[in-house]
Parts: C-alpha cells; structure tokens; sequence
C-alpha cells in the first residue's frame, strides 16, 4: 500500500526542516538508497508493533529520523491507514471587543505620586 500524499507531505516537512537546521542529517537525507515513501512504510511497521492506534507526533518524527540516521533498516512492510488531521490555516475572525482605555495622569496626579515614591539607595 502507498502511503497518502498528505502523511508523506507532514514527513518530507518536517525532514526538510530537520536538515536545514542540521548539516549532517541533510547529507543524510541526501541518500539516494532512501525514499520517503519507503520511510512512511518504516514508521506504519514500527508503529504496527505497537499495537495502538494513536501516536504523538514526536514518536512519529522521531522514526522518520531513525530511518535516515541507519545505513540500513530492516521492516516487513504493512498494510496502513494514516489519518492526517487537516489544519485550517486560516485565522478565526476575532470578536470585535471594545479596548480598554488606559488612565492618562494629569499632571497634578503625576506630582502626586512623585512625592509619594521612596527612594531606596
């Protein structure tokens, strides 16, 4: 089963960033021996070990890089189903509040507060 555009997209973001940031893994992932779409196959194995059906993020990206990191990996490639949450880039309008108004001081309240302040020195 080929993995879906949106989970192969999550990953390749998420390794470019990675190797922007670090040198050594971008040569890395320079590896022509290396897919994505056979790194995708890699996390759905390691993650059918498991046995549960929900995962965070960090344990998801944290197996993409173990692929990169090995020369060589080994897996038995499973049948899949990666959901990918959508995210609404797209702000939520913001509720038009009234601001508040900050207090202006007149100067005679200004004066005030000046002979009311301790000097510690």
């Amino acid at each position: 089963m080929k993995p879906s555009e949106d989970f192969i997209k999550v990953i390749q973001v998420f390794l470019d960033g990675q190797a922007k940031n670090d040198p050594l893994f971008a040569e890395k992932l320079k590896n022509e021996d290396k897919s994505i779409e056979e790194c995708c196959d890699f996390i759905a194995s390691e993650l059918a070990k498991k046995k549960f059906g929900q995962v965070t993020d960090q344990e998801v990206y944290g197996l993409a890089m173990h692929y990169y990191d090995e020369e060589k990996v080994e897996f038995t490639k499973v049948k899949y189903n990666v959901i990918v949450p959508v995210v609404d880039e797209t702000p939520e309008p913001k509720e038009n509040k009234p601001k508040k108004s900050k207090k202006k001081f007149t100067s005679a309240e200004i004066e005030e507060f000046e002979k009311r302040q301790l000097s510690i020195f």
